[in-house]
């Protein structure tokens, strides 16, 4: 994130790009632009050295962008959640989750990510055994295990934040080895 232009840029991409939906990069595609350079650079950064190898066709980057804050459409705050295959479990009943999920930060705005160490769990209760708090900050990237459970509640963010206008920018990946998520496509073909 040394290039203020290319994080310009990549911004720029996001506000174009953002749809409300999840892109794919295939391990075996070349990136066509600036969003997907930077979901192949966090793929490549997070599967460095894995233990097992993985197949390239079936194996990629989820990509999507955020955009958070009070006049946003989708507004400040992000639901609990587990990330995971939601077609798939839909239909089979059986959760497939991200390798890592990662969150990378492009404005310095908005509350914190919360991550819990929390697995998805088929009947009855659990407790957390751990939270972690990601404040928002420029370039700042966050990787953790893709089955944990995690948001964004808007009660955390700072109480001197100033709330009426801000926009939370979050490019997010999720790595998925061996596993395409179903219904998720690449984005479409750029001029």
């Amino acid at each position: 994130f040394a290039d203020r232009g290319a994080i310009d840029k990549m911004i720029a991409d996001c506000k174009a790009g953002c749809r409300a939906q999840s892109f794919w990069l295939s391990a075996s595609a070349e990136p066509r632009f600036t969003l997907e350079r930077m979901a192949r650079h966090v793929f490549d950064l997070h599967t460095r050295g894995l233990a097992k190898p993985f197949d390239p066709k079936t194996s990629g980057a989820e990509w999507w962008v955020h955009f958070r804050g009070p006049s946003a459409r989708d507004g400040e705050a992000i639901g609990f959640h587990w990330d995971r295959d939601e077609v798939y479990a839909d239909v089979t009943h059986q959760n497939v989750h991200p390798h890592v999920a990662t969150v990378t930060y492009l404005s310095e705005h908005g509350a914190p990510t919360m991550i819990l160490e929390q697995l998805p769990i088929s009947k009855g209760e659990s407790t957390v055994q751990a939270a972690y708090l990601s404040h928002p900050k420029f370039g700042k990237h966050v990787s953790f295990d893709g089955r944990l459970l995690h948001g964004v509640p808007p009660e955390l963010m700072a109480p001197h934040a100033e709330k009426k206008s801000y926009t939370r920018i979050t490019f997010l990946v999720n790595i998925w080895v061996n596993h395409i998520p179903t219904d998720t496509h690449p984005f479409p073909a750029v001029d």
